[in-house]
């Protein structure tokens, strides 16, 4: 792919900056914002389909998984232990991320 495809992408930049430099920053209330909640609750994902997903998708080493909405993190961690990849789990549940913190250092997730 040649380097004019981008060449109207970074064009617009520009103009996309200064439009957010120009909305007053003092217009959001600091008292008003609120993190984001969840619209679902967690489930977990059974052992058996973790295994079943990993083995299906030819999980390797070389290879970054991204979970979107992990809960306990079960397949980033199956996928780091069992396939030796990369994983990443991002999660909004502030619950389920303290959770995942005070897991032992080998079975964290961020």
């Amino acid at each position: 792919m040649n380097g004019t495809a981008r060449a109207p992408a970074l064009a617009i930049a520009p103009a996309a900056l200064a439009f957010a430099a120009w909305i007053p920053a003092a217009s959001v209330d600091p008292q008003q914002v609120r993190p984001p909640t969840p619209d679902i609750h967690f489930v977990p994902t059974p052992t058996a389909i973790v295994d079943a997903m990993l083995k299906l998708a030819r999980v390797m080493p070389t290879e970054v998984i991204y979970d979107l909405g992990p809960g306990d993190g079960r397949i980033v961690i199956t996928a780091a232990r069992r396939c030796w990849a990369r994983a990443i789990g991002i999660e909004i549940d502030p619950e389920l991320i303290k959770e995942a913190w005070l897991r032992p250092p080998g079975q964290r997730f961020a």
